[in-house]
């Protein structure tokens, strides 16, 4: 069977959260012998498949005076909507002979959707979206906890003079209170409108099943299974790693909190010592502001699964943002011993002393710090509990067996409804 999947993203371009769930849709189709057409709205061109260019300026601005502003559609769909990219998708996806549409996030929702509705139900291919976190909780998590001016204007705070941060952050903030306003009633919308939707966190998926009164299917990420987990804090002395850019805010909280909270109470249990080595991309100013004896910043990393084997412990200071941390799930899978906060471990089944070390105040997370490294038998049957859990809901094998059984039950509720008209 063809499928569509209609991306926002190259795969090949900087490995971020997004891509690793999008990296497994494709690759569980392709378990299931399914032939995939990408279609990617980038300028930059894609590795596979069509790119196709987003919307003008003109558009978009008046995607936003004529929909955003009066409620219809968020920001996010405003910047990728145009009925001349609606009709070129509908031609690939004719010409090709696709028999499933699978659309990138909230984004390319609304393109499924229109061009589903410009044949009749009985012979328009079937469409899943997965919406990966709910954007209208981090939203509203930003909103209410306060970002810097920097990261909340992404990447345009590099093309606006600094003077107009401020400024032009105050304009932003309002705009994303309004977007989550949006947003809520829009992933409600597609959660009844598409043949399916999915979401990478269970807590997340049950929330918008309650909303919508519809079914929405748990389909997180999938990682890869190392032959075998770490050494372990036997190793001595113990070099501890964690693993986001400091271009994206919750990371950015997540390593203030720790440089900050956690460093100062190292020496009172004896960990004066402990350095937590930073992967991903970091800011000069973040470097200059963080970077310490305790704290240091590696960089960008191609080979993530090679990097962390060097590591005995996994430091997961985690105190904002949304969905399943896909960090978290490499560092257990790996067999290290992950100590992180209740944020860290949000949407997985996890105990305290039994997969992962959980620790919400500063001091109690230097103590619990202290006591996985005083007790390395402990920390190594923890991290190998979490290692199983990981592999048990987290393997390629396991999610490619539940993308198959989904496509193959829509496909099926569809040829039930119409039969030989579908």
């Amino acid at each position: 069977m063809k499928v569509l999947l209609l991306l926002t993203r190259r795969l090949d371009d900087r490995r971020t959260g997004r891509r690793v769930v999008l990296q497994t849709i494709v690759d569980s189709l392709a378990a299931a012998e399914h032939e995939l057409v990408c279609v990617c709205i980038d300028k930059t061109g894609t590795q596979r498949g069509t790119a196709l260019p987003p919307p003008g300026l003109l558009r978009v601005t008046w995607n936003v005076l004529t929909l955003f502003a009066t409620g219809k559609r968020s920001l996010n769909e405003c910047l990728y909507y145009s009925p001349r990219l609606v009709r070129r998708i509908k031609h690939i996806a004719d010409q090709e002979g696709c028999q499933l549409v699978i659309a990138d996030m909230v984004r390319t929702a609304q393109l499924a959707e229109a061009c589903g509705q410009m044949v009749s139900e009985a012979v328009r291919p079937p469409w899943l979206v997965d919406l990966d976190d709910l954007l209208s909780a981090r939203y509203e998590q930003m909103v209410s906890l306060g970002v810097e001016p920097g990261m909340l204007l992404g990447y345009f705070a590099g093309q606006i003079p600094r003077w107009l941060h401020k400024p032009a952050a105050w304009v932003a903030i309002r705009l994303l209170r309004a977007e989550a306003k949006v947003l809520r009633r829009r992933e409600v919308h597609y959660a009844r409108a598409a043949d399916g939707v999915s979401l990478v966190s269970q807590d997340e998926a049950e929330l918008l099943a309650r909303r919508s009164g519809r079914e929405v299917r748990w389909m997180p990420m999938a990682v890869a299974i190392p032959q075998k987990p770490v050494d372990g804090v036997t190793v001595r002395p113990i070099s501890a790693v964690f693993m986001g850019g400091m271009d994206y805010q919750p990371n950015l909280e997540a390593i203030r909190w720790y440089a900050n909270q956690v460093v100062p109470f190292l020496s009172r249990f004896e960990m004066s010592n402990l350095v937590l080595n930073v992967l991903g991309e970091c800011p000069p100013a973040i470097r200059a502001e963080l970077e310490s004896p305790n704290v240091r910043f590696v960089g960008y990393v191609e080979r993530v699964s090679e990097e962390l084997a060097r590591h005995q412990l996994f430091i997961a200071p985690i105190v904002s943002g949304t969905g399943l941390k896909t960090k978290v799930l490499e560092a257990m899978v790996h067999g290290l011993p992950v100590v992180g906060t209740p944020a860290a471990f949000k949407g997985l089944s996890v105990k305290h002393d039994e997969q992962v070390f959980i620790s919400s105040m500063a001091i109690e997370f230097a103590q619990c710090l202290r006591h996985v490294s005083r007790n390395p038998e402990k920390a190594r049957q923890v991290g190998l509990a979490g290692r199983e859990l990981v592999c048990q809901h987290f393997a390629l094998s396991v999610l490619s067996d539940r993308w198959s059984a989904w496509v193959k039950q829509v496909i099926a509720r569809k040829q039930e409804k119409f039969g030989d008209q579908a």
